[in-house]
């Protein structure tokens, strides 16, 4: 039996299955679903095949878990940035920021490609579809912030919400479409259209800029 340096067998568990995540999420990165095999995940990550099936019953679990970690992380990282903004203004630009810069990445790509493939019965990843649900509330909660406050006029924040990710959404496009051949130009890309997106979000709040 391997020697396990984590302090127990659970902790250890939770570092292998990490590792074969990450294993897959940058084989993933380099290449399409069908061109993944588990063997090549085991020699990405350093252990046997034996040890892949362990922790995953097929390919599509391990890419189902790579989504759902990739959200997770996203949605955490996402929370940290807004808890630290002091005023809504802040937090939605820490939003619009995080959501242009996670278009440019190999976890964004992850999540587009799952929603083009069929899984039978784990076709859709809860994670998935809360990603969205979450960011909405994020930018509901600074909106109705801002409106209480008379920085915003939004009388219908949950609305309002739902179309500034839209706008998000829609600009995050070219970035998705970049990062498949250069992710840092993607990158790039996402830091300038934060400045030129703003702006346009605010307006559409009702925030009235002063010179």
């Amino acid at each position: 039996m391997p020697r396990i340096q984590e302090e127990s067998l659970q902790a250890h568990r939770a570092t292998v299955r990490q590792k074969l995540v990450r294993a897959a999420g940058r084989l993933f990165a380099s290449r399409n679903y069908e061109a993944v095999t588990l063997a090549d995940v085991a020699k990405e990550a350093g252990v046997t095949r034996t040890t892949v099936y362990n922790y995953f019953q097929d390919k599509a679990h391990l890419f189902m878990a790579l989504c759902n970690m990739a959200t997770e992380e996203f949605i955490s990282r996402l929370g940290r940035r807004v808890a630290g903004e002091k005023d809504p203004i802040g937090r939605i630009r820490a939003i619009v920021e995080e959501e242009l810069l996670f278009a440019a990445s190999q976890d964004h790509r992850a999540l587009l490609a799952s929603r083009e493939l069929r899984w039978g019965s784990i076709h859709t990843s809860e994670g998935v579809k809360n990603l969205e649900n979450q960011v909405v509330e994020f930018l509901a909660s600074a909106i109705r912030e801002g409106d209480r406050s008379g920085i915003f006029r939004a009388p219908e924040p949950e609305l309002a919400a739902k179309l500034v990710q839209g706008t998000i959404l829609a600009a995050g496009k070219d970035v998705a479409l970049m990062s498949s051949s250069d992710e840092e130009a993607a990158r790039e890309l996402a830091r300038s259209l934060v400045g030129r997106v703003l702006p346009y979000i605010l307006s559409l709040l009702g925030h009235e800029r002063r010179e």
